[in-house]
This record gives C-alpha cells, structure tokens and sequence, in this order.
C-alpha cells in the first residue's frame, strides 16, 4: 500500500449479547449494549488521542477502535504492547460497566482514511458528540475507509 503506515484495529466484542435478548428481551440488551457503550468510550476517552476513531454500530456487539495516531513516546505505529495494554483498559471497563465478559482482540490494517477499503457497518461519533445525543452513533463509512492488505 505505498508505504502507508499500518493501523492497529482493537476489536472489544460483548460474547453474551444476543444470549440477554433472546433470554431477558431486547429493552435487556440494549440497555447492556448503552452501558457498555458509554464506557468504552469514557475509557478510550481518558485512554487514546483526540485522532484515534471509535466505531460502534447500534444493535451489535462489537465495538471497535483504530489507533491511527502515533504512538506518544517513539512516533511510529502502537506496539503489540500497547494494543494489548489499551484492550485490557478498555474491556475491563466495559465488564464491571456491562455485568458481562467480553472477548478482545486486535489485527493491522494498511493504508489511510482516504485511501479506499471500508470498515463495514462501523458506526462512530466523537465522544462530545456523545454526550449531546445519548448513544445514537453516526455512519463513518466515508470517514473510516482503510485499505485492507
């Protein structure tokens, strides 16, 4: 991908989410779903740069984050270290905020916000923009396209 620094991709997935709703009901779920919502993203708030993107489609339990600001100390890209340190920040919050265990993990994706590819079905909102409107969460297909390698 032209030299295009790669971007690390933390995926936090609530494992039990579809279980709630077909056990307690979908007010149940969602509700779990808005909890942990808010603090992934009061927690990726404190946690990441202004730059990084957060995506979160209603209705789904995946929540995801994409470092693409430099790392603090060196300029280059997160560590593995580093990916791993902000997934254990950010799950362990949504579980004591969720009641629920959730699954983590991460992947690299090459390339840029304008250079192709998408993330599909990703939703994002600034976190101030979170606060203005509940948990209702914004389209960013055209804000967060990365090339997949």
């Amino acid at each position: 991908m032209g030299g295009s620094a790669p971007i690390p991709l933390l995926v936090v997935r609530l494992r039990d989410l579809e279980r709630i709703a077909w056990r307690e009901g979908r007010p149940a779920a969602r509700a779990v779903e808005r909890r942990s919502l808010r603090s992934f993203i009061e927690t990726a708030t404190r946690s990441l740069r202004a730059s990084d993107l957060l995506a979160h489609d209603d209705e789904s339990e995946d929540f995801l984050a994409a470092l693409v600001s430099p790392n603090r100390n060196s300029g280059s890209v997160a560590t593995p270290t580093d990916c791993r340190a902000t997934l254990a920040r950010l799950a362990s919050a949504m579980e004591v905020a969720g009641g629920m265990r959730v699954e983590t993990g991460w992947t690299l994706l090459y390339g840029s916000p304008a250079t192709g590819g998408s993330v599909t079905r990703s939703k994002a909102r600034s976190s101030a923009e979170l606060a203005k409107k509940s948990v209702t969460i914004s389209s960013v297909r055209s804000a967060m396209n990365f090339a997949r390698r």
